[in-house]
């Protein structure tokens, strides 16, 4: 095999085991008959099989469950990954111990709590033949149903702070303080625990085998764990359809590490999502672009000839992995350029974060009450609240969208209905954002 070859084979199995690694925070691991410490991919799929067969009490998507099992088969060129193994849960940690460690009590409960964060670390020791990478990962999870709300609070209502080596960050919401509270106890096990699991981490961040990974709403919670903590600053950040970091809080890292290192950061960070995902746009601006600094983007072809998906359905991570007739498993084939839903979304969010965050608060919570009450189809009373009061800043948000961009981007219509349905047709797209 040719050096570009092998190149492009290693860095395609590191992608895919990264997404398995995330894929499997979609599965309900908490509440599923497996050790809490130690268990092994293996037997999280094992369980949620056994908990789908017998009534599906905890919703497990179905997609999510046969693409994890066909990784664990032979013919997937990838079945080894079955062998990594799970520890230092978010959900697992005692929310005494994190109080006796400085967390206050509502700090440890939004840990713990899997409807607000979910982070894990993955090991896998064992043959590299599969191209499946021996180290440690820490992951963290996307939002779940009934929390896409939250996801305006990233790039605006950012009413926390975290400091660090003397240094307060001032643009952080409040789960992801929580996020970064967990990360810094994480952290704090290993360094300081003398089991077979801390030792082998260590061993392994000592070789530089540390990778961190999210997809979703996590990816922007691991690139604010890289940037904040020295431990994590030189590691490899691999994310998908994730969100970006918003423009107060680039300003923030560069202020306290300088153009350079934070430029060298980005460096690091792999942005994968499919062409016509809308979330990575988020954070996006004309002026600085994506933080991240590799894109790659992915066709979904099960999608472009559905006429009748919505385009939210580009989001889900199990899309992003092909099964092939022969059972082997690979990523997606790269395309050249982002699709027209994808560059929409970057159009809009160069104008949300021109905004003042109270501002662009006031637009970006409606429009995830929306995806919350639409796609992850959890209804909140706050949800239709925030959008019964969206009236006026969406006047003030589409006049300045009409002047700034629709004339220059697309002769496209949005109309937003009193029930609550958002339809948009653009050029060449007969999909509907939500259905």
């Amino acid at each position: 095999m040719k050096n570009k070859e092998n190149e492009s084979w290693v860095r395609e199995k590191e992608y895919i085991q990264q997404v398995v690694y995330n894929e499997v925070l979609y599965l309900p691991v908490p509440k599923l008959k497996i050790k809490k410490q130690g268990a092994t991919i293996s037997d999280v799929v094992r369980g949620a099989r056994i908990s789908y067969d017998n009534g599906n009490p905890y919703n497990i998507d179905i997609n999510d469950l046969t693409l994890l099992e066909a990784c664990l088969k032979e013919e997937s060129g990838i079945s080894d990954i079955g062998n990594a193994t799970i520890h230092y849960a978010s959900f697992n940690k005692k929310p005494n111990e994190l109080v006796a460690h400085g967390i206050t009590l509502e700090e440890a409960k939004s840990i713990t709590n899997t409807d607000a964060i979910v982070a894990v670390v993955f090991i896998y020791q064992g043959s590299e033949e599969q191209g499946i990478k021996e180290g440690v990962s820490l992951v963290f999870r996307g939002t779940p149903g009934g929390a896409w709300c939250d996801n305006a609070n990233m790039e605006s209502d950012c009413t926390s702070q975290f400091e660090k080596d003397g240094f307060v960050y001032d643009w952080i919401s409040p789960l992801d303080r929580a996020s970064l509270l967990n990360v810094e106890d994480t952290l704090l096990k290993i360094e300081e625990d003398n089991d077979d699991a801390a030792r082998l981490c260590r061993r392994f961040m000592k070789e530089g085998k540390l990778v961190l990974s999210a997809h979703s709403q996590g990816g922007k919670r691991a690139v604010t764990a890289k940037g904040i903590f020295k431990e994590l600053q030189n590691t490899r950040c691999m994310v998908f359809d994730a969100p970006g970091i918003s423009p107060e809080h680039w300003d923030e890292l560069v202020d306290r590490l300088g153009v350079e290192k934070v430029e060298n950061m980005r460096k690091d960070i792999f942005s994968i999502y499919a062409h016509d995902d809308v979330v990575h746009g988020i954070g996006y601006t004309e002026k600085n672009g994506y933080f991240a600094g590799n894109q790659l983007v992915l066709g979904v072809p099960e999608l472009d000839c559905d006429k009748n998906t919505n385009v939210m359905g580009y989001h889900y991570l199990f899309r992003l992995l092909h099964v092939n007739e022969d059972g082997s498993v690979r990523l997606q084939e790269e395309v050249n350029k982002e699709g027209l839903w994808a560059e929409y979304s970057k159009v809009l969010s160069d104008i949300l974060m021109s905004f003042p965050t109270e501002k662009r608060a006031e637009l970006m919570h409606p429009a995830m009450a929306i995806v919350q009450a639409m796609h992850a189809r959890c209804h909140t009373t706050i949800s239709f609240m925030i959008i019964l009061n969206w009236e006026q800043s969406l006047k003030s948000f589409c006049r300045r969208l009409f002047r700034r961009y629709i004339i220059r981007y697309t002769n496209g219509m949005i109309s937003i209905c009193k029930k609550i349905r958002l339809i948009a047709v653009l050029p060449g797209s007969g999909k509907s954002l939500l259905n």
